[in-house]
């Protein structure tokens, strides 16, 4: 079972979702079937500078309410029943996090998950500038992770541009919003659902590969 996984770091629902999708895999069977998350990069602003935006004024702009604290209190519900924290008033910038997926990408595929939960409590509960060459390589040496490699791969321009050339391509298939789910290419389910419909998604797609196979 192949999930790919389409997210953008500073997307609160992409974090709830992956949590919620980590909970899934932990309670499927699927006739022994294992299961790899694949991250696909997504930006939700692109135009973001490198050196960000100040987060509250941003927030502002984009919902239009003097006020987000509603709009957190709801994202803030649905983390506590995932098991996480958001702690909103320790975040000051909004960053572009080209750097931050190009990270990511960077490290062997069997760091990848446990990197981007790393950089999630980072931005989310911690308020670090996830979007600042020197925190990422931080965060990465922090998990054990091989700094001089990561320092390198960071300062490679065709090695962002190849990540932006995956974000494009991904903006461009018609995805909108994010967290995004593909199921071994079959199933696609849209938004932070909870665990169970997940595993619903995830048995859809278990059984028309079984059926695919039956009819070779």
């Amino acid at each position: 079972m192949i999930v790919d996984l389409v997210h953008d770091i500073v997307c609160p629902w992409c974090r709830i979702g992956k949590a919620n999708l980590d909970k899934a895999i932990s309670e499927w069977n699927g006739d022994g079937t294992p299961v790899e998350i694949r991250l696909r990069p997504y930006q939700l602003n692109p135009q973001t500078p490198p050196e960000g935006f100040p987060f509250r004024a941003y927030m502002q702009q984009l919902t239009g309410a003097d006020d987000p604290a509603p709009i957190w209190e709801r994202v803030n519900q649905a983390g506590a029943l995932a098991g996480l924290t958001f702690n909103w008033e320790r975040i000051e910038k909004m960053p572009n996090t080209l750097l931050a997926h190009t990270l990511i990408y960077a490290v062997p595929d069997a760091d990848r998950n446990r990197l981007l939960d790393a950089l999630h409590k980072a931005y989310f509960e911690d308020g670090r500038d996830i979007g600042d060459r020197d925190t990422l390589l931080t965060i990465g040496s922090d998990l054990g992770l091989d700094v001089r490699a990561l320092a390198a791969a960071l300062g490679l321009p065709d090695f962002r541009n190849m990540i932006s050339a995956q974000i494009e391509e991904i903006a461009g298939s018609g995805i909108t919003g994010v967290p995004f789910f593909i199921f071994n290419d079959a199933v696609g389910l849209n938004g932070a659902h909870p665990p169970e419909v997940i595993l619903k998604a995830m048995q859809q797609a278990q059984e028309m590969a079984v059926t695919a196979g039956a009819g070779e």
